[in-house]
Parts: structure tokens; C-alpha cells; sequence
């Protein structure tokens, strides 16, 4: 399955650490890590990550490596 995941970066650290959804919350193993379609990272990006309480928030979504 080809998709991707979604890193976010946490104020005050300097590199991005994958997301699940799911939580809400950063993890530091892949496998928590929620994987996403291409249509769910669009939609993601459209409705969710527009919302000004983001603004500030540095995020980018990466292909899955397949493996």
C-alpha cells in the first residue's frame, strides 16, 4: 500500500516526528504512526490543518516507503 504519513514539528525542537491521528499526539515508533491515502492527506489538509488553530504549526506529509 502506497500512502503517506503525517510529521509534524513541535515548537522548540528541530526535527519532525510522525503523528497518529487517531491521539492527536506525536509518537516515536513508525508503527503508531497513522498512514494516510492520497485522498485522506488532501482532505486532511483542505479541512483540518487549514483551521487558523494551525496556523503555527509546521507539518508535511511523506510517501510511505513500500518494503
Amino acid at each position: 500500500m502506497n500512502g503517506y504519513r503525517l510529521y509534524v514539528k513541535p515548537q522548540g525542537l528541530e526535527r519532525f516526528l510522525p503523528v497518529d491521528w487517531s491521539t492527536g499526539t506525536v509518537v516515536h515508533k513508525l508503527i503508531h504512526a497513522t498512514v494516510f491515502t492520497a485522498a485522506e492527506r488532501d482532505q486532511i489538509v483542505k479541512e483540518d490543518l487549514s483551521h487558523p488553530s494551525y496556523a503555527d504549526l509546521v507539518y508535511e506529509f511523506r510517501p510511505v516507503k513500500a518494503g
